[in-house]
């Protein structure tokens, strides 16, 4: 028996001294994201990868992922290995077999519109007698972008049936292959059905036909979050929240269309954010994208905006302005700016919605 004893004693001594003497580099741990685009309240997994690089047991590992705020873990008590959540991190508890890689998943959600970086997860690893920590931090970038609520589809009532009804109306009345006026190259954001086999095969490339301008027509949908009105916050929110309603309308319309928006985003240099025109479902969601990582502060630059929004968009030919208020100069720049480019003008503000 007392063999048995010193055996065994000699067991744990040599494993607690193989655990104390295990360097860095021994664990890795990487976090991604089941999906980067997400509706407010919609649940996307966290999928938290550890690797055990040893060949031997680690019988204590704490895993501490450092969340931003605003986002929250999704039923909490019904989750394996989690041991904390609070407001800046969640802590989950496990252990790892030789050279095992472990895959946990932990539900989580936001319900603000924004965008939310996950930029670190730190490991602690317990010797094998639980008498010593050793913890390594290791830095990822995961980024969650929670798209604004679509505004209901009477908050667009206000819109007279100028351009977009027009628009649609001429797109379909014309909607004949004899108005085909040439070729321009493929550029991603055209249907399938709009390429000319035939010129591609002769260009060595995909090209596209090129319609009359009644038909190659877009809108240009203008964004602008700056105000000095009250809570330009919510205004902004309310802005954000139109134009996903109306780049639906004109999705639904099969109207092509552009965005621009002066709000400022910090992972985005440049004067103005924007997604150039097009239509579909890619489409549709890089405009979400767009909208889900602005902030709701603008730069007092509209004219600027005005231009650049019409002047690089094919074919348009009207602006959709959504804007926070009626206000006299940011109206008046939108009316002259129009008129100088010959296009319709329509603005939507948020106060008016009902």
């Amino acid at each position: 028996m007392l063999i048995l004893v010193l055996i065994a004693a000699a067991l744990v001594l040599i494993l607690q001294l193989r655990s104390v003497r295990r360097g860095e580099g021994q664990v890795d741990a990487a976090l991604e994201l089941s999906r980067d685009l997400a509706e407010p309240g919609e649940r996307v997994e966290l999928l938290v990868t550890v690797s055990n690089r040893t060949r031997v047991l680690l019988p204590f590992l704490k895993l501490n992922i450092r969340i931003p705020r605003g986002v929250s873990a999704a039923e909490p008590d019904k989750l394996r290995h989690l041991t904390l959540v609070d407001e800046d991190e969640i802590v989950l508890s496990t252990w790892a077999a030789p050279m095992q890689r472990l895959r946990l998943r932990v539900p989580v959600y936001a319900e603000r519109r924004g965008l939310y970086l996950f930029d670190s997860v730190a490991v602690s690893e317990g010797d094998f007698l639980g008498l010593r920590e050793r913890r390594e931090e290791f830095r990822v970038h995961s980024e969650l972008v929670v798209v604004p609520r679509e505004a209901p589809r009477r908050s667009l009532g206000q819109i007279p049936g100028s351009f977009p009804g027009d628009l649609s109306v001429r797109r379909f009345l014309f909607d004949d292959p004899v108005l085909t006026v040439g070729c321009r190259e493929y550029t991603g954001q055209e249907p399938m059905k709009s390429i000319a086999w035939t010129a591609s095969a002769r260009a060595g490339s995909l090209m596209v036909k090129r319609f009359d301008r009644t038909m190659d027509a877009s809108v240009a949908v203008v964004v602008n979050v700056f105000t000095w009105a009250g809570d330009p916050e919510a205004r902004a929110e309310s802005c954000f929240s139109l134009a996903r309603a109306a780049c639906r309308m004109l999705e639904d319309r099969g109207i092509r269309y552009s965005v621009y928006t002066d709000a400022s985003a910090g992972d985005v240099a440049g004067p103005f954010r924007h997604v150039v025109e097009g239509l579909g479902g890619k489409h549709f969601l890089r405009v979400l994208d767009l909208l889900g990582r602005s902030t709701c502060y603008g730069r007092d630059t509209f004219p600027k905006l005005l231009d650049q929004a019409v002047g690089q968009t094919h074919g348009v030919c009207g602006i959709l302005l959504i804007t926070p208020a009626r206000d006299r100069e940011i109206l008046a720049a939108a009316s002259r700016c129009a008129a100088r480019h010959g296009v319709g003008l329509t603005t939507v503000v948020p106060e008016e919605a009902v």
